[in-house]
């Protein structure tokens, strides 16, 4: 039995979502390619930010690549913390050919594929409003976050028992967990948007269960977390502290002993050889986010300014096609002289989309000695007016004095 595992698509309408239409897309004609038995879209299916109601041009996107995977296969999603269940509802109308499931709430499913059964057991994100649903015990932040871990560990531990029996039952059909959890010491790409203290699963846990295959959503790099358990990562770059490389895993299960090809598949044994589970990954040649940064100063030597900090050449070609995000900072002494359109221009002719940013950094001033040496507030007042090259006229110098003294007493 194959299956694709994929996650945190997080299709927002904007500049990105042609790009992210693109890639799912090319993803969904790999995956028919690769005779799957079975999709699996685990959480953070639309948007950024929490809570999030998806837009009619997000779902287009998605009702588009799960209703090409459904005439070959069936499709699970699992809803994350950034999807609301009613965004997801609209799936279970799709007329397709095999079956589409949207697990909101935790559950176990037999689906049927073409392949044979397959138990799904999906675990949405775990918000403490549902874990402590029907609590009225008044309780303060940390201790309603100890109860909610405690339901969680409960909830796990029955979730064990039950597949334990199930694999008594059914020897034969593989079982799978689809859960959008945080895993204690997964790392992070950057761009994941964790909500608060978050109530996190320990590998020991993971290790607990009796599954052929943990497919996780939540964390946006691709990795490992437990034994079989892995977070496939986001499909896409979703923020620019995200360089790591993107995927999909296809997953594959099956009896012998699974020799892996090449040193980017990791296989699993269970019950000697009898049986395995083969994780590859399926890179995605996604839109690259980059980074420039620059610096317009004064030299120590001569006081001219110039680039202090500007990306090499091979930095900028690397920025063809790619979307590019341009950071400035200049003294407030040379703004006026800084060529910095010059290298909007450089950039934007590469670049398929590019954000500007600039600090200007204010030139440190020194109280003037006819400041220091006045006595009183107002004559302070008068004495740094005199200083500027353009004062308040004397109309509004007399309004401020006169507010100056109202305060005073």
């Amino acid at each position: 039995m194959r299956i694709c595992h994929t996650a945190d698509l997080h299709l927002t309408r904007g500049p990105r979502l042609e790009d992210q239409a693109d890639t799912l897309g090319k993803m969904v004609t790999e995956m028919i390619a690769a005779k799957a038995d079975l999709a699996l879209i685990v959480g953070d299916i639309f948007g950024h930010t929490v809570p999030y109601l998806s837009h009619p041009d997000e779902r287009n996107v998605l009702f588009d690549a799960v209703t090409r995977l459904a005439e070959h296969m069936p499709v699970f999603l699992v809803a994350g913390n950034h999807d609301e269940a009613k965004d997801l509802a609209g799936l279970r109308f799709l007329q397709t050919r095999w079956s589409i499931t949207v697990c909101d709430r935790p559950d176990s499913y037999g689906i049927v594929t073409p392949s044979g059964i397959v138990n799904v057991h999906g675990l949405p994100y775990p918000s403490k409003r549902f874990l402590l649903a029907g609590e009225n015990a008044p309780r303060t932040l940390a201790e309603a976050h100890l109860a909610a871990c405690e339901v969680m560990g409960g909830l796990l531990a029955a979730l064990a028992f039950k597949l334990r029996r199930a694999r008594k039952a059914r020897p034969d059909e593989p079982h799978i967990l689809a859960a959008h959890i945080a895993v204690c010491g997964a790392q992070t790409a950057g761009g994941e948007v964790m909500s608060g203290k978050e109530i996190e699963v320990s590998r020991s846990a993971l290790d607990t269960l009796p599954v052929d295959y943990g497919a996780l959503g939540h964390i946006h790099l691709r990795q490992e977390v437990a034994e079989r358990a892995w977070y496939s990562g986001s499909p896409t770059r979703t923020d620019f502290s995200e360089t790591d490389p993107k995927a999909w895993n296809l997953v594959e299960i099956g009896p012998g002993a699974g020799v892996p090809m090449h040193a980017d598949q990791t296989v699993y044994h269970a019950d000697g050889a009898r049986q395995y589970t083969l994780v590859t990954p399926t890179w995605n040649p996604c839109r690259e986010l980059r980074t420039l940064d620059y610096r317009w100063a004064a030299d120590a030597d001569s006081n001219e300014p110039r680039w202090v900090t500007r990306p090499t050449d091979a930095a900028l070609l690397a920025c063809d096609g790619a979307e590019v995000r341009m950071r400035l900072v200049v003294s407030e002494a040379w703004v006026g002289g800084c060529p910095w359109d010059d290298e909007i221009a450089r950039v934007s002719a590469l670049a398929v989309r590019v954000q500007v940013g600039r600090v200007v950094e204010p030139i440190l001033r020194v109280r003037s000695p006819e400041v220091a040496a006045a006595v009183s507030p107002a004559e302070k007042m008068i004495a740094y007016w005199s200083g500027l090259a353009t004062p308040p006229s004397p109309a509004e110098q007399e309004s401020a004095l006169a507010c100056l003294e109202e305060v005073g007493t």
